[in-house]
Order: C-alpha cells, then sequence, then structure tokens
C-alpha cells in the first residue's frame, strides 16, 4: 500500500544551463564547471537544531568504552606474549579474569535483546 504525501504547491521543472564565461578550446585551462538551475529560487530558512546532552553522553560513553577495550587488549596481549616467553600462562589467566567480565558487560550494553540498551 502505497501512500502519497503533498506537501506546498506545484513548481516549475524548467531547465537551464549557465556558464559562466565559455569554455576554453584547445587549452591546457580546465572547463569551467556549468550550473544546472531548476525552477525558481527561493528562501529556506534553516535551524539546526542543539544535539543535547543525551548525544554528548552518548559519544562520552563511547569514548570511555573504547578507551577501556583498547587498555584491556594491551594487557591481554602483554600477558599471552608473556606466557609464550615464559611458557606459563598463569598471568593471562589472572588478567582474563579481570577483563572477561568487563568485556561481558560491555556486550550485554550494546548487544541487548531486541536492541534496547540494558540498564
Amino acid at each position: 500500500m502505497r501512500r502519497s504525501v503533498v506537501v506546498g504547491k506545484d513548481f516549475d521543472l524548467t531547465v537551464a544551463v549557465l556558464e559562466d564565461e565559455p569554455p576554453a578550446v584547445k587549452s591546457k585551462q580546465p572547463r569551467v564547471a556549468r550550473r544546472v538551475v531548476v525552477g525558481t529560487q527561493f528562501d529556506v530558512d534553516v535551524k539546526v537544531k542543539d544535539e543535547g546532552p543525551e548525544a554528548r553522553d552518548a559519544i562520552t560513553r563511547a569514548r570511555i568504552v573504547y578507551v577501556v577495550l583498547a587498555m584491556s587488549t594491551v594487557f591481554l596481549s602483554g600477558a599471552a606474549a608473556q606466557g609464550l616467553y615464559k611458557g606459563d600462562f598463569g598471568n593471562l589467566q589472572h588478567v582474563w579474569s579481570i577483563v572477561g567480565p568487563v568485556y561481558g558487560g560491555i556486550a550485554a550494553y550494546f548487544f541487548a535483546k531486541g536492541g534496547r540498551r540494558a540498564r
């Protein structure tokens, strides 16, 4: 089922190509860009809505999550490298016991059932 919505009034669709100067012939100069004019000019008043505190909070939360993920990845990689070097992966197990629940909390928040954020 298609719905048609009409907003405003009909407008003119005549097209004119305006050139500021004629194109260069056999010249290495770049061609002048053309402007295509459709209809007549009209004034538009545009007001940009402020993002508000919710958007700033979302950006701050995302930055915190990225820093936590980056730092925990560095610690996990360091513990894994130390485990490979020494042959003992106890430190990796200790780091994972701290980082694992953090990863789980982040995953539960961002991938909550139904696309809603877990609160």
